[in-house]
């Protein structure tokens, strides 16, 4: 197939009288762009440098092999596209547009204004990138482009839910939007509110609200190494999809906002909710916040979710802890070779919330609670009491706190199984009872107040010698690896914790 028209815009030396067709005859405004509507192939080319103080909004659709690419042209700084005139809506838009790749741009949208809201008043919605459907719509790529100082609101109620504006959305409106084969990597989102990244999608179920029905979600997901930093609300969010797949992404400093007495003021880091078949892997999240006294989470598996991974990720000084368990609809969670250090004293590291989800599995982590830490729960119970039992296994709990443990229980019946776990420091009352518990030091490699960057969680590995290595349970379909990519084997005995590695020989500072 023929490749497709290349278009330049530049917004110093272009003309709109000018044909568009190369460099030297480029438009200068997005008003001939958004009236033309583009072919398979087409590229639309914004000079590096150049500034637009408009909205982005081409038409047409590409095909699989033929996406249409919006990217820069030239040297220097990204193109910038400021949605900050606009009364409401996004910086760059498509609807019921398939096939695109949307890349290398600066994307702005700031109207000057506090549009937050207030509790009984709410803002109007506001995004940087903004891809729409209210019918299917597929191979939507978002990549490489720097989203900032977007001022979505924090309360929308009466307009739609606010958690669907920010910086990089997805929305499939109504019984008959649908995303599939949606790729969102490698951009840098911050200063933005609600959301840093969001796919959601109104339909997940098929009559009943509270019964997902995976026939009826997104699919072909993608959310991968990117950079969310400084957030209203939460960093990444996605709703509403089935098999998606949420990894190397970094959230820094989630709920910096609330707004008083206003019933919504929950975040978290990164989380799914209304989906099935999620894995959230290789991640890290820090300093999100808890608002009053609710969630503050670095991960969460919410309401309506079946069947979700959570593996391999790195979570540290969140307020509210490691990971949000909601109850009620939620079912088959594995929670697996995590790393958390430094968080929690809000609420703790494991909190289970109304309700346990049945079949869940925690298994292999390692959990650092360092003297600085103070009121730390290792596992916390927030607001209905518990209807399922859990597996407890092979974890590695450090515990130089004073928390206790606040175990989710039903008249009177304690719930959870506990094996094969090391606890060491810390022995309050509240601990947990396991038949087969070392409490003996675990020998880590360096035990401190740990920084950010996955590879901080080299300290959490285990010394030669440590009485952890080859005292867990044998555990099946455990995924095969370990934090550090070490074989877990379905056979032999494994470490606790989330090191599964030979033990660590470490020089004494005299040798």
């Amino acid at each position: 197939m023929a490749k497709g028209t290349v278009y330049y815009v530049d917004s110093v030396n272009g003309n709109d009288t000018n044909n568009g067709l190369s460099p030297e005859t480029p438009w200068k405004t997005f008003d001939p762009v958004n009236k033309t509507t583009f072919k398979p192939g087409d590229e639309i080319l914004l000079k590096c440098g150049g500034v637009w103080n408009e909205q982005l909004y081409p038409k047409g659709s590409g095909t699989s092999d033929l996406p249409i690419t919006i990217s820069s042209y030239g040297t220097g700084s990204r193109p910038v596209i400021n949605g900050g005139s606009l009364s409401q809506g996004a910086a760059v838009y498509l609807f019921n547009q398939s096939y695109w790749v949307i890349e290398n741009l600066e994307v702005t949208n700031d109207s000057g204004v506090d549009n937050s809201g207030t509790a009984t008043t709410p803002g109007v919605p506001r995004y940087g990138i903004l891809a729409e459907n209210d019918r299917p719509q597929s191979g939507i790529t978002i990549r490489n482009n720097y989203v900032h100082n977007v001022n979505g609101a924090f309360n929308l109620v009466g307009i739609m839910d606010a958690h669907i504006n920010g910086g990089i959305t997805l929305h499939a409106i109504g019984p008959q939007g649908k995303f599939t084969d949606v790729l969102i990597e490698g951009n840098t989102v911050e200063n933005v509110g609600r959301t840093g990244i969001v796919a959601w999608q109104d339909r997940y179920y098929d009559k009943v609200e509270t019964q997902i029905d995976r026939d009826f979600m997104g699919t072909g997901l993608i959310i991968r190494n990117n950079f969310v930093s400084r957030l209203d609300s939460d960093g990444i969010l996605v709703f509403g999809f089935k098999g998606s797949l949420i990894e190397y992404n970094v959230c820094q400093s989630a709920g910096l906002k609330m707004i008083e007495g206003f019933n919504m003021n929950s975040c978290a880091g990164i989380w799914s909710t209304r989906s099935a078949d999620t894995i959230i892997q290789y991640n890290e999240s820090y300093d999100c916040r808890t608002n009053d006294n609710i969630d503050g989470q670095g991960f969460d598996v919410d309401v309506l979710s079946d069947n979700t991974i959570v593996q391999y990720n790195y979570s540290h000084h969140n307020q509210g802890g490691f990971l949000l368990l909601m109850g009620g609809y939620n079912s088959n969670v594995k929670v697996r070779y995590n790393v958390i250090a430094n968080e929690g004293n809000k609420k703790g590291i494991f909190t289970f919330s109304w309700g346990t989800p049945q079949n869940t599995e925690i298994y292999n982590n390692t959990i650092y609670i360092g003297p600085e830490d103070g009121d730390v729960k290792v596992i916390n119970t927030d607001g209905d009491i518990s209807t399922n039992d859990y597996q407890f296994r092979n974890n590695l709990i450090y515990n130089l706190g004073s928390g206790e443990y606040k175990l989710p229980q039903m008249n009177g019946k304690v719930f959870g199984t506990f094996e094969h776990n090391l606890f060491f420091g810390n022995h309050p009352a509240t601990e947990p009872a396991d038949p087969y518990k070392l409490t003996a030091d675990p020998m880590l490699v360096e035990p401190k107040n740990f920084g950010t960057g996955r590879i901080e969680a080299d300290g959490l590995k285990l010394k030669k010698g440590s009485p952890a290595i080859g005292a867990g349970s044998v555990i099946k379909d455990n995924g095969g690896l370990d934090y550090w990519g070490n074989v877990v084997s379905e056979t032999e005995q494994p470490n606790i914790g989330a090191y599964n590695g030979k033990g660590v020989v470490v020089l004494d500072s005299q040798d």
